[in-house]
């Protein structure tokens, strides 16, 4: 929105006005580290305010505040920072998985008495550094490394330069490898005015787009249809991190339709040399294509048809290949014990949304249940189940479970109750399992 404001000169993107929504549309992926920090320690089995604590070092204004000329050391030792760690994905992941290795081994160590404050000083003592130090510039040197096979690939062959750069544009932007290019791009335009590169990864950009778009028609999830549009969208306008993310390579093959797609058009757009003349990572990279140096020309149409092509195909490639929404989880027999989509109310808004029944049985109120946690509704709204019968699991006798006065009564409860308008208990005696049992409003 802000890049058509821009384009449309209804907005300055000097403006204070510009500055604080890009703030809003850039804050989240500008710390990108810290919420993968976040993220990444829970699935490390690391303390997660530590990792963010870590991301946090590497993200910090004082510390982005130095440059090449501007050099910072660590006891003696270089750092290689580079551009910085920010949207970045690789080095703050990385940082945490070793993170966890060097916590646990703390927590052996130290004596019980000292850990609740020695463990955490000492695991950014040692975390903080290592990344500045060897992580992230790791991280920076693949990068570079990358760069510079690039440039040369495309000394060789414009159109394997092309098939490269589209198809591993993204790639490149997930782990921040992209920043080897960006440099490039940037040199290009100021010793010779144009640049080639940037056009072949335009088109891999578009190509995601047009695998967006594909998996907005033939999904049937609504919320993935909102995501795949909106993210889509954004696509077109140079921001794929939302559809990348959220959309594309979760679900795998739409993102290999993308690949390809960029592939494609990069080629085309290698092979006739198309330029750009001023910086755009977005479908605004049109106008640019137009030379702006006499004697050096550019097929702008040819640009356009690269761009065009690899949205069709990555768009085209989705629809036929098509992708599994969700990953069937292992459950009693059959019964999908997720939370099963069905209905909105095109009027509110609200989401109806069901959940199976666990059991087969006789369906009693929560509140009759002899257990005052559930039945005072402390727990959260649901309701209980008297099973009968089940998917063979394990045999018990229910006559003497009863007999010696226990329950086998079985309430299934919506612990988050709070987080929805309403839980309601759909009106049955007697429910099958895999039946609807609660439809939960939201």
């Amino acid at each position: 929105m802000l890049s058509l404001a821009v384009a449309f000169n209804w907005i300055a993107n000097t403006s204070g006005t510009y500055q604080i929504l890009y703030a809003a549309a850039d804050g989240f992926l500008n710390f990108l580290p810290i919420a993968l920090a976040f993220t990444a320690a829970k699935k490390f089995k690391t303390n997660q305010y530590l990792a963010v604590a870590l991301a946090m070092a590497l993200v910090h204004p004082n510390i982005v505040a130095f440059t090449a000329e501007n050099t910072l050391n660590f006891l003696g030792i270089p750092v290689i920072y580079g551009a910085g760690y920010a949207s970045t994905v690789v080095p703050v992941i990385l940082a945490v998985f070793i993170q966890g290795y060097v916590e646990r081994f703390l927590r052996k160590i130290v004596p019980r008495i000292f850990s609740i404050f020695a463990v955490t000083l000492l695991t950014l003592l040692i975390m903080v550094p290592l990344a500045f130090v060897v992580i992230g510039p790791l991280g920076l040197i693949i990068g570079s490394v990358l760069g510079k096979v690039v440039a040369a690939a495309y000394g060789l062959s414009p159109v394997i330069a092309g098939l490269i750069i589209g198809a591993f544009w993204q790639i490149m932007v997930i782990f921040g490898l992209h920043w080897g290019l960006v440099p490039i791009v940037i040199n290009n335009l100021g010793l010779n005015g144009f640049d080639t590169l940037l056009p072949m990864a335009v088109a891999g950009v578009m190509a995601q787009a047009g695998a967006s778009f594909a998996v907005m028609i033939r999904a049937k999830d609504v919320k993935l249809k909102g995501l795949a549009s909106s993210g889509g969208i954004a696509a077109i306008f140079g921001i794929t991190e939302p559809t990348v993310y959220g959309v594309t390579l979760p679900l795998k093959k739409p993102f290999v339709s993308g690949c390809i797609g960029g592939a494609v058009g990069g080629a085309i757009a290698g092979l006739f040399g198309v330029k750009t003349f001023a910086f755009s990572a977005s479908i605004f990279i049109i106008p640019n294509l137009k030379s702006t140096i006499e004697g050096v020309e550019s097929n702008v149409t040819v640009g356009i048809i690269a761009l065009v092509t690899a949205f069709i195909v990555g768009f085209i490639m989705t629809l036929v290949l098509g992708f599994d929404e969700k990953k069937e989880d292992a459950t009693l027999g059959e019964v999908e014990d997720k939370v099963q989509k069905d209905t909105i109310n095109p009027v509110s808004g609200t989401i109806n949304e069901f959940i199976a029944s666990p059991l087969t049985g006789k369906v009693v109120k929560l509140a009759d249940v002899q257990d005052p946690v559930f039945s005072s509704g402390a727990m959260g709204k649901g309701v209980a189940i008297e099973p009968t019968v089940g998917e063979l699991l394990v045999e018990f006798d229910i006559d003497t479970i009863k007999a010696a006065g226990k329950l086998t009564i079985t309430p299934i409860v919506i612990t988050n109750t709070d987080d929805y308008k309403d839980v309601e208990v759909i009106n049955v005696e007697n429910i099958k399992m895999s039946d609807k049992l609660l439809r939960i409003k939201k």
